[in-house]
């Protein structure tokens, strides 16, 4: 059953970001929010309720995106993905630095559920942003990896962020 989260608990949660590449000037606090799983377990994968059909574009690029990630394909996230917006606030090479230094302390990817997801609307600037949350363990780190969109299709992304959810030790290897 997908639950709902009140404006306050997940403006909180997104507020915790450590790396933020997010719509220039916009603080994002959605009026709604709707994800798969439970409020103990967010980490649940369901199908999309006929309540969120409308969110099926913006889960299918966000499910690209985490699979690019998945590659080491950082670049074709920026080449295919960026809208020109969010290319005028990053250059690539920022990017492909940034989500470098982030794979590198979180390790790779070990899993990600395609039908997990959670989105948030909210109206900035009399624009609608519609953002996609998708829970991906890494080596290290477990990350929330936030999308967010402008377009009416959901086809390139205007915002994207991450927030470490919970640190894990490494499960094998040297060192600390």
């Amino acid at each position: 059953m997908p639950r709902r989260f009140s404006a306050n608990w997940i403006g909180s949660l997104l507020a915790a970001a450590f790396v933020a590449l997010i719509l220039p000037s916009c603080t994002f606090s959605p009026n709604s929010w709707i994800a798969s799983g439970t409020m103990k377990d967010d980490d649940i994968a369901e199908p999309l309720p006929a309540s969120a059909k409308h969110f099926e574009n913006a889960l299918q690029v966000s499910n690209a995106i985490v699979k690019l990630v998945q590659n080491r394909n950082f670049e074709k996230i920026y080449d295919n993905y960026f809208s020109e917006k969010l290319r005028g606030t990053i250059s690539k090479k920022e990017f492909l630095d940034k989500t470098s230094a982030i794979h590198a302390k979180a390790g790779d990817v070990e899993s990600w559920k395609e039908m997990q997801w959670g989105f948030g609307t909210e109206t900035v600037q009399g624009v609608k942003v519609v953002s996609s949350k998708k829970i991906v363990h890494h080596q290290k780190a477990v990350l929330d990896y936030t999308f967010q969109f402008t377009d009416e299709n959901a086809k390139r992304i205007d915002g994207f962020f991450f927030k470490d959810r919970a640190l894990r030790k490494p499960t094998g290897g040297a060192g600390k």
